[in-house]
C-alpha cells in the first residue's frame, strides 16, 4: 500500500445468538502499535467494511490486520491475522508520461 486509504472487508456471522456488534478491527503497522480501523458499514449482511489510512508518517514494512468478533452470548473469536506491505515513499506509476501524452494527442 502507498499513502491513501486501505479498504478492509471482514465477513462474520453467528447463526445461533447473532453478533453483539460489528467485529473489532485493528491494523498494526511495522514496529507500531495497533490502531483501530474505521467502521464504514455492513453491506451486504455479514460483510463489514472498514478503512484505515496510510499517511506519510506510517512506517514502511509489513502491517498486520486483526479482527475479533463477539456474539450476543459473549463468545469471542479472533480471525487469522492478515498482512500487507506498506511503502509510503513509493509514488504511483503515471498513466501517461508527458511524451506519451503528446503522442496520443498527435494521433487523434
Amino acid at each position: 500500500a502507498v499513502q491513501g486509504v486501505v479498504n478492509i472487508t471482514v465477513t462474520a456471522d453467528d447463526g445461533l445468538s447473532g453478533l453483539a456488534t460489528a467485529p473489532a478491527v485493528t491494523v498494526t503497522p511495522n514496529g507500531g502499535s495497533a490502531e483501530a480501523a474505521t467502521f464504514v458499514d455492513e453491506n451486504p449482511v455479514g460483510t463489514f467494511n472498514y478503512t484505515w489510512s496510510v499517511t506519510s508518517s506510517t512506517p514502511n514494512g509489513q502491517a498486520t490486520i486483526n479482527a475479533t468478533a463477539t456474539d450476543k452470548a459473549g463468545n469471542t473469536h479472533a480471525a487469522t491475522a492478515k498482512t500487507f506491505n506498506i511503502k509510503v515513499d513509493l509514488a504511483p506509476a503515471p498513466l501517461f508520461t508527458p511524451e506519451d501524452a503528446r503522442k496520443w494527442v498527435a494521433q487523434v
